[in-house]
């Protein structure tokens, strides 16, 4: 199937995520409504039972929903060569190619770029009957080398400030969407010190040279202005680039401005999509199909046959 530049068509990522928090307190409430007219009617733990599957079905389809629309997104829109790149809604697909010297994470990872997090275990409420814990983060690093992504007609620099791990609390106005094999989680119950820092728990996301790279969202040019103050020119392509020591003159610049991001391929991306849609709307299947077996059956003959 040809993928068809479709930029301009369907939910952002930011509409998507406040429509999915919508539909989600809208199966809240009717699983509360549902509740409410099924206590009378039953007299047994199904008053409860049932409401609660029907929350958690609709939030599974909700999710298979999420999951089909990020499919069709990767799966529809066109790749757009590096060296015919606009501001706008783009996908850029194409290998991670260093600029010079390397850097070194936390976790001793040679690569060019990782945001990297430290996050402490804090006990909340803890004078209440129920307290609980959470995750605070406590400390955050940020480090890039030069980098450029190329494909076969050229090569370009991104700025990946606005890229964050935290988004919702950092960048309200973008959505982010993680497709990392690089993010690495430690349950570092010992508290072992990681990048000089003692925490109890750290995430990192880096980018490797050779890394594929995966970007679908929208992109702004950043403006980039050689010795002679005069606007860079687009690049010159070429069929193998040699190693390069510094960013070449006419490379261009874009800012990263929210998206699908990742360091997996085209075709893992939307494969991941397409499980999370299956799995979830098959989820979705089994708790409604449970809450109809409990309303057409009281819960002493289901016991009695799980006996059997």
């Amino acid at each position: 199937m040809n993928k068809l530049n479709d930029s301009g068509k369907g939910l952002s990522l930011k509409m998507l995520f406040l429509w999915s928090i919508i539909v989600v307190i809208f199966f809240i409430l009717l699983g509360i409504v549902v509740m409410f007219v099924a206590m009378p009617y039953y007299n047994d733990g199904r008053a409860l039972g049932i409401p609660f599957l029907i929350l958690l079905s609709g939030i599974s389809l909700l999710i298979a929903f999420v999951g089909r629309k990020q499919k069709l997104r990767v799966e529809n829109k066109a790749t757009t060569p590096i060296n015919t790149l606009s501001s706008g809604d783009v996908e850029i697909a194409g290998k991670v190619k260093a600029v010079g010297k390397t850097i070194i994470s936390p976790t001793s990872q040679n690569c060019v770029y990782y945001d990297a997090y430290w996050y402490d275990t804090v006990v909340v409420n803890p004078a209440s009957e129920n307290p609980h814990t959470t995750a605070v983060q406590v400390d955050h690093e940020v480090r890039s080398s030069s980098f450029v992504i190329i494909d076969q007609y050229g090569e370009a620099e991104l700025d990946l400030h606005d890229v964050d791990l935290n988004n919702v609390q950092r960048h309200r106005e973008q959505v982010w969407i993680y497709e990392f094999n690089s993010i690495i989680t430690c349950d570092n119950s010992k508290r072992n010190p990681i990048g000089g820092r003692i925490s109890d728990r750290y995430q990192e996301l880096n980018l490797k040279a050779g890394d594929n790279f995966y970007y679908n969202g929208v992109i702004e040019e950043s403006e980039c202005e050689n010795e002679t103050g005069i606007a860079a020119l687009p690049p010159i392509v070429k069929e193998q680039p040699p190693l390069l020591t510094e960013i070449p003159t006419g490379v261009r610049k874009w800012k990263l401005k929210g998206g699908i991001i990742g360091n997996k391929s085209e075709e893992q991306i939307k494969n991941k999509f397409k499980n999370v849609m299956v799995i979830s709307f098959v989820v979705s299947v089994v708790f409604l199909v449970t809450a109809l077996i409990l309303h057409l059956m009281p819960l002493d003959t289901i016991s009695e046959l799980l006996k059997e």
